[in-house]
């Protein structure tokens, strides 16, 4: 396992993977609170991707980009960009 990842990573990564929808629902109740939360808007693009929705991820993916930018994570930059070069 990468030592970057935490556990909190694994385990939001496991309740979106059991319940995408759920994931999902929880994710956008952060995101309404907190529009520029970073975490939420990754996670909601891949909540939505593990629903089978991802017309609906894809603009939140680009969001994630200019995000992942701006905070200089690499990491996350080059995941965002290999989603996006996916078909929706």
């Amino acid at each position: 396992m990468n030592p970057r990842v935490s556990t909190a990573h694994v385990a939001r990564r496991s309740r979106i993977a059991a319940n995408p929808q759920r994931a999902a629902a929880q994710f956008r109740k952060v995101l309404e609170k907190v529009p520029t939360h970073y975490g939420a808007t990754h996670q909601l693009a891949a909540a939505l991707d593990a629903a089978h929705r991802p017309t609906e991820a894809r603009p939140l993916w680009e969001k994630v980009v200019r995000m992942a930018e701006g905070y200089k994570d690499q990491q996350t930059l080059d995941a965002a960009r290999a989603r996006l070069a996916q078909q929706p």
